[in-house]
């Protein structure tokens, strides 16, 4: 995408600076920034802080996928996963700060190499706690996908998953809706309709035979 800058007197310039689409006024100031409005992803050097959310779009392939059905957030206690419900259930919490001693808005910050909790007071030098990710010297963006993974996407003649980072703290049947509605998972995600007590009649059957983890 090329963003011709434009000046105006009213208005100022737009300009894209490592993937922020930034709004200057007249005097160099910046009015508006698409860092401060995170969706489902963020790329490195962006910031989300308590009081914001990532929430998945809708998948391109499970159109029995709920949307708004994940976000993503930080809070006074550290990174949390919520499926919706009421209240919102957390499915994970790995991520916390060690000690709550410290003031000052809570956000993590993509990194190339981690990804990051901090406090106002402590960047750039002490996070809390770390996600690795693979450093790159290519384009890289982290994104919370319908399914609930949390996964970070670079570039290499395509884009290709190379971190996965609930994986090392969820097994595949610990996410939520791993398969579909109604569905069990066992195993390595092998996912089944539950089996009536009575041999002549089935109460589930699958959404498509195909793909069970439809539900």
């Amino acid at each position: 995408m090329i963003i011709q800058c434009i000046p105006n007197r009213l208005f100022g310039t737009w300009a894209k600076l490592g993937g922020n689409h930034v709004l200057f006024d007249v005097n160099s100031l910046v009015v508006w920034q698409s860092f401060d409005y995170p969706t489902d992803c963020l790329v490195p050097g962006q910031r989300l802080f308590q009081g914001q959310q990532l929430i998945p779009s809708v998948s391109s392939t499970n159109w029995t996928a709920q949307k708004d059905l994940f976000s993503l957030q930080v809070t006074n206690e550290g990174l949390f996963a919520y499926v919706t419900s009421n209240p919102p259930q957390v499915y994970y919490d790995n991520l916390r700060y060690r000690n709550n001693t410290n003031t000052g808005r809570r956000y993590i910050r993509f990194l190339n190499g981690s990804l990051s909790l901090f406090t106002l007071s402590d960047e750039p030098s002490d996070p809390f706690e770390l996600f690795p990710i693979p450093i790159t010297s290519s384009a890289q963006y982290l994104k919370l996908m319908p399914d609930g993974h949390l996964q970070v996407f670079e570039w290499q003649g395509s884009w290709l998953v190379v971190a996965d980072l609930f994986n090392g703290y969820l097994g595949e049947c610990n996410y939520p809706m791993a398969c579909g509605r109604n569905g069990l998972c066992s195993g390595t995600q092998q996912c089944s309709c539950p089996v009536s007590s009575s041999p002549r009649i089935d109460y589930f059957r699958a959404v498509n035979d195909r793909q069970p983890n439809l539900g």
